[in-house]
């Protein structure tokens, strides 16, 4: 029996170990995740798996820390013999590498360009991580002000639009996914505030609309705002145009609704993660197109910005990137590829009489799932198209170099920083349309 429980102390040491080890290199080294995922090898079925794993690791390196800890002090000195010091070795390795994903979370060198540069002043530097909210949201990342109210599962489709969503994909599915959480403070004042409308990722194929991102969090505790998740039908039972028209429909009923939860309706601004900000960013950039608007063409589905955190902006760029789409959007085939609409085209071609709001674009630099050439691709297009306009380019974009795809999912050292960025470039584009409304 103490052989067996020496062996089975053995085997819990070497695994967690190894595995600690190999998503910390992975967390450090994404050419090496790249180089996997080019190999004949399945690792690409679990791609986003890997990615989400290395995000944790890399944004809560701290916890893991204490983990691997308490791990070792229940475990004693069964492990720390002769042959067991190679493992030994690797472990403080390991440990000395999480010891720099902190540094680097806490001191994270972020490249702005454009319009945010001059918003980055003292108030997001690094210190802001030391004051009390900070500390509790370091220690527990799921941590949400008890001052937040949560209005649930709103259904923002008219019933014949639902009748008819649920005809298509004969299945009840509709019903719980076109509809969207609304959260405000507990206790607000009687005025007219911004609206935050956040649109999920995931492939567009799962996930929903119950995550509140920290931004969401940080401007609806101290900014006041009104924060809007949509939930959408989801593939592949559904075309991308069709989520598309779900979010023209929830912006209508934002429209005419908000108000009665103390929103500003011609205060909108409009945030995406992963494919949720492609699904943004066509939003504004088929604004009051009656293909999207069905029914109810004359509806007003304009918004006065538009965040993309991570978000897919090329799908042109791989091949693998449309033929993937085409088999999770409806299991289509290659051949009705170009009904996938494309944000370029539509940057360049829009009519004469409209302009483009302003964007706010955020990249991780280790992101394997899409990489940051496509965010300043976004924006060189961007600004080509606005440069006959009156106003210079309001597409702006910041690069975190050492962040991961899904690295701003909860809080974080990282994520608290961006969060007082894009709290910062909120207040900013609000204020200047309520200057221009004045």
């Amino acid at each position: 029996m103490s052989s067996l429980f020496m062996n089975g102390m053995y085997i819990l040491y070497a695994f967690q170990v190894s595995i600690s080890s190999v998503f910390v290199l992975f967390c450090l080294r994404k050419s090496l995740v790249v180089s996997l995922l080019e190999t004949k090898l399945p690792i690409h079925i679990h791609h986003e798996r890997i990615e989400s794993l290395c995000s944790l690791v890399a944004e809560h390196p701290l916890h893991i820390f204490f983990l691997k800890v308490i791990l070792s002090k229940l475990l004693g000195s069964v492990v720390y013999i002769s042959w067991f010091s190679l493992l030994m070795w690797l472990d403080i390795s390991t440990l000395f590498g999480l010891g720099i994903l902190l540094y680097e979370g806490f001191y994270e060198p972020i490249y702005a360009r454009g319009d945010i540069y001059h918003l980055r002043g003292n108030s997001v530097a690094p210190e802001v991580l030391f004051c009390l909210n900070s500390l509790i949201q370091l220690i527990n990342p799921f941590w949400s002000s008890p001052d937040i109210v949560v209005y649930p599962s709103i259904t923002y489709a008219t019933n014949e639009e639902i009748r008819d969503a649920r005809e298509k994909v004969n299945s009840e599915s509709p019903l719980h996914q076109m509809v969207m959480n609304i959260y405000t403070q507990h206790k607000h004042k009687p005025v007219s505030r911004p609206v935050l409308v956040h649109l999920h990722g995931d492939a567009w194929q799962s996930r929903f609309k119950d995550t509140l991102q920290p931004y969401e969090k940080m401007l609806v505790t101290e900014k006041n705002w009104v924060i809007v998740n949509v939930g959408y039908q989801l593939g592949p039972s559904v075309h991308f145009s069709d989520q598309l028209i779900n979010v023209k429909c929830a912006l209508r009923w934002i429209k005419q609704c908000i108000h009665i939860f103390g929103g500003n309706p011609n205060c909108i601004v409009l945030s995406g993660a992963s494919t949720g900000g492609y699904l943004a960013s066509m939003t504004s950039l088929t604004t009051n197109d009656p293909i999207y608007q069905p029914e109810f063409e004359s509806q007003d589905t304009s918004v006065c910005g538009v965040i993309s955190v991570n978000g897919i902006m090329d799908l042109e760029r791989k091949p693998t990137y449309l033929v993937e789409h085409s088999k999770v959007m409806a299991q289509e085939t290659e051949a009705s590829l170009p009904q996938v609409p494309s944000l370029y085209s539509l940057m360049k071609n829009r009519e004469k009489n409209t302009t483009l709001v302003p964007f706010l674009m955020i990249g991780s630099g280790r992101d394997t799932l899409v990489d940051t050439c496509e965010i300043r691709k976004f924006k060189m297009t961007y600004d080509k198209a606005s440069e006959t306009e009156k106003k210079a380019s309001q597409c702006s974009v910041l690069t975190v170099p050492n962040a991961h795809h899904f690295a701003f999912r909860n809080w974080s050292p990282r994520s608290i920083q961006m969060s007082c960025i894009i709290t910062h470039w909120c207040q900013h584009i609000v204020s200047e349309r309520l200057a221009e409304h004045a």
